[in-house]
């Protein structure tokens, strides 16, 4: 008769809700609860000059009218590489607008992205693949990220052996 009652309460449900209110009654104490802990202010990034940084002249101001979009990927925030900023030159100055600032960049596939006054640039720089935080006004740099080619040396690996299964005279074990 016991296991016909196990059995119907399990079926019904109610054996699940005589096991949650019997746990109800229990109490545990965690021997290490975690300590949230504050996190330090992050200290303000100063942009400053770099050796690939050629500065020709200051930025003007914009214009107090303009109102200025975020460039977050390639094609822009539309995806149509139309920008909605207003108040821009409507036509280009004999010879183009003026340089403000360049900067040499190495090999890569990517465009820079502009999020919220920063501009992001993602290349190659000799062995590293190489994330730089820009200021698109003045062209100083915040912070640069750069790690070495790792995953390239594996493609160029993966590359070589598929050559050499497929175009090798191999021993017929293989």
């Amino acid at each position: 008769m016991k296991q016909i009652l196990q059995t119907f309460l399990a079926a019904t449900g109610c054996f699940h809700a005589v096991t949650l209110a019997f746990a109800e009654k229990l109490t545990f104490t965690d021997p290490a609860p975690p300590v949230v802990q504050e996190l330090p202010k992050p200290a303000s990034l100063e942009a400053k000059t770099f050796e690939r940084l050629t500065v020709h002249k200051a930025p003007g101001p914009l214009s107090s009218k303009a109102v200025t979009q975020d460039w977050p990927r390639f094609l822009g925030a539309t995806d149509n590489a139309i920008s909605t900023e207003t108040h821009l030159l409507k036509k280009w100055p004999k010879g183009g607008p003026a340089k403000v600032w360049e900067i040499d960049i190495g090999t890569g596939y990517t465009c820079p992205t502009v999020v919220g006054g920063r501009m992001y640039i993602f290349h190659r720089l000799e062995d590293r693949e190489t994330v730089e935080c820009i200021d698109p006004e003045t062209g100083k740099r915040f912070w640069i990220y750069q790690y070495p080619l790792v995953l390239l040396q594996l493609q160029v690996l993966l590359a070589l052996i598929h050559h050499l299964l497929n175009h090798s005279q191999l021993p017929k074990a293989f």
